[in-house]
């Protein structure tokens, strides 16, 4: 199992204690997610392109910590309720994952007031980061 298997797990059962249904939700390594990552380097994780999957570029691996994945992984659920609960920024785009920045902000906002994720913050590498779980 990979660390971004095990660390987006560990996020996933924090956020299925508010929404069970959270728990079908796996993760894939994407060559999509790999495109988006290699033409602008903080792009690792997307959601809404499989079904029941969000999508991290394999160089999270080696690139991220493991609090950047954690972060990462909170805000993606944060795009899963968001667009399942139609939250309304989610509810105006209609072709996940080109989202907007009042999406992204609205995602990390469920992730911190609805799925319980304190700590999570932007970093200085512009990327989501958990500091508390």
């Amino acid at each position: 199992m990979s660390r971004v298997e095990i660390l987006f797990g560990l996020a996933r059962a924090q956020a299925s204690v508010r929404f069970p249904w959270i728990s079908r939700f796996r993760v894939a390594f994407c060559e999509l997610c790999d495109r988006r990552h290699r033409a602008k380097w903080r792009n690792f994780a997307h959601t809404n392109h499989r079904v029941y999957t969000i999508c991290f570029a394999r160089a999270a691996e080696t690139e991220l910590t493991d609090e950047e994945i954690l972060g990462i992984s909170a805000h993606e659920l944060g795009h899963v309720v968001g667009t399942r609960l139609r939250y309304p920024e989610h509810a105006i785009h209609t072709n996940p994952p080109h989202w907007k920045e009042p999406a992204e902000l609205e995602a990390n906002r469920i992730a911190v007031e609805v799925l319980g994720f304190d700590g999570l913050r932007i970093n200085r590498r512009k990327v989501q980061e958990l500091t508390h779980s």
